[in-house]
């Protein structure tokens, strides 16, 4: 369960809000400071704006419940650009065996290994794809970062609403991905396996390291 796990590395920036699964802040009080951490970022672009100002609300509302979640460690909106449209961010244990790499190409991701993490080897699965939300055309962009051990997984999840949030967004997921330490109940820290069905490319690998 999520109260067993720590989670370090993920620390407050401009233009991101996060919400551990601890926080117990009231969240009318939570949403009130995060607006005021958003006006500083981005001045007055919003401030006679109230549909841009109830769309902020209710992403940081969301960004609230969900930390609440059963096996949510944080969740995070992220705002790259003076615009109403965050990209989505949840960091979640993962429950029982991981999904093969099949599974995850099966469902339309595209798969590639992701060796950039402290937490170990694992999987960066991509999905695009095009829905109609309250009568409105939206193009919607994930990503997940699959992490697992025999003593269980983590997944990072990235959605978003605009490819350009998305692409500003996942950006910044290296950075991101490369400071996040979990520890497991008892202390031990989590090191995700190698992943089935996956031949790493050492080159590859290299020119990641490298920046090459």
């Amino acid at each position: 369960m999520n109260e067993t796990w720590r989670i370090d590395g993920v620390y407050p920036e401009q233009g991101w809000s996060c919400a551990a699964c601890d926080l117990e802040t009231d969240v009318d009080q939570w949403i009130a400071s995060e607006e005021m951490r958003l006006r500083t970022w981005w001045g007055d672009a919003w401030a006679q704006d109230e549909a841009a100002n109830r769309a902020n609300r209710a992403a940081l509302k969301d960004t609230y419940d969900s930390a609440h979640e059963p096996g949510m460690l944080v969740a995070m909106s992220h705002w790259p650009l003076p615009v109403p449209l965050p990209s989505r961010i949840r960091i979640a244990i993962a429950s029982g065996p991981p999904a093969p790499v099949s599974a995850w190409r099966d469902a339309g991701f595209d798969v590639d290994e992701w060796i950039g993490s402290s937490l170990g080897p694992g999987l960066k699965c991509i999905a695009e794809r095009d829905e109609v939300v309250n009568g409105n055309a939206v193009h919607l962009s994930t990503a997940a970062y699959v992490f697992a051990a025999q003593d269980g997984g983590v997944m990072v999840t990235v959605e978003a609403g605009t490819r350009e949030v998305f692409d500003l967004t996942l950006a910044r997921m290296p950075v991101l991905l490369s400071n996040l330490a979990l520890y497991l109940p008892g202390g031990a820290r989590f090191v995700a396996s190698d992943v089935d069905g996956m031949t790493r490319n050492t080159m590859d690998e290299w020119e990641k390291v490298s920046d090459a």
